[in-house]
């Protein structure tokens, strides 16, 4: 299909507000989940990414699996306090490997009315030579060895969700060159509400799919 979404996680850091106009300036729309501290220290910066038509979730405070966390709930109250008012027509993203939230951290956290997150998200790029741009800048990869490991993963992958970091300026060079390589590629970039299953999610949960600008959020907890 050659659709694919980019996700960037963890921040936001350094990079994120330069990579965030650098996808307006191209006409991608991308959504930032962001750590909890980060984004509490960061509120201009998500404000900004939202004015440029970025989506913006969490991987909850600290970005480990829920179902390990001692409160869930608390965390992802406390997250969220602080992402609801940049969240587009009550689009409420979390991302997390498939099998961060159990059963149980799942009823509770709907309990706690906090069922409106649609996740977790996760990556599509699980093929065995890809390594994500964090890993790329540890092994002190250079900025084109990265932009070649991505690109040959989304050939392969042909659609699906990318994941990318904000922390070192690397993941912008990267993001500078790889974006104009996959465009003349055939690749379009679609955002996470336009994904037809998570769109269907999102709705079901009373979020607004293609909302253009940020609405009041629907903070129903008991």
């Amino acid at each position: 299909d050659k659709e694919i979404s980019l996700v960037f996680i963890k921040g936001p850091g350094e990079a994120a507000e330069k990579i965030g106009s650098y996808l307006h300036e191209q006409h991608v729309e991308a959504t930032f989940f962001v750590a909890g501290e980060e984004a509490h220290e960061h509120e201009a910066v998500l404000e900004k990414l939202v004015e440029e038509g970025h989506r913006i979730g969490t991987g909850g405070f600290s970005f480990t699996a829920l179902k390990s966390s001692e409160d869930p709930v608390l965390e992802l109250k406390a997250v969220d306090a602080i992402i609801s008012p940049f969240a587009h027509g009550n689009q409420f993203w979390l991302y997390g490997e498939a099998d961060s939230v159990d059963k149980k951290t799942l009823a509770a956290l709907r309990k706690a009315g906090l069922g409106k997150y649609v996740g977790p998200i996760h990556a599509d790029t699980n093929g065995p030579h890809f390594e994500i741009d964090e890993k790329c800048w540890e092994d002190n990869q250079s900025v084109s060895h990265c932009v070649e490991n991505y690109f040959d993963e989304i050939v392969r992958m042909g659609k699906g969700i990318v994941p990318f970091h904000t922390e070192d300026e690397r993941s912008y060079e990267l993001i500078h060159d790889l974006i104009p390589e996959l465009t003349a590629y055939g690749f379009h970039f679609k955002r996470l509400d336009e994904i037809p299953d998570l769109r269907l999610a999102l709705t079901t949960g009373g979020g607004t799919a293609d909302a253009t600008e940020t609405a009041e959020a629907c903070n129903d907890y008991e």
